[in-house]
């Protein structure tokens, strides 16, 4: 039984693989860290249709304050046993200043 967190998974790929460990049975994953900047209508309806495995965590990557709540209350929990897979879905973005070129 393995745990999971996955960065940006309150929409796109983050909850489409969200959802697709949480149709796994629970015998393979017990638990599923599911992170965001909001909880999402789509991502609420799977924390509620779980069976308390996807568990909601706000998360905002670009804030040191708001990781350190993250960990906290993944460890707690997880009750100290540790996370097994982490999944990095979430990413910041920057503006290019340059054109995008047609080849």
């Amino acid at each position: 039984m393995a745990s999971y967190l996955i960065t940006d998974s309150s929409r796109g790929l983050g909850l489409s693989m969200a959802a697709a460990l949480a149709s796994k049975p629970a015998t393979e994953v017990a638990k599923i860290f599911a992170t965001g900047l909001d909880k999402t209508d789509s991502l609420q309806k799977l924390v509620d249709n779980s069976a308390c495995r996807v568990e909601s965590v706000q998360l905002d990557i670009t804030s040191k304050k708001s990781v350190q709540h993250a960990v906290r209350q993944v460890s707690h929990s997880l009750k100290g046993k540790g996370l097994d897979v982490l999944i990095n879905s979430a990413g910041e973005g920057s503006s290019c200043n340059g054109s995008i070129l047609d080849s």
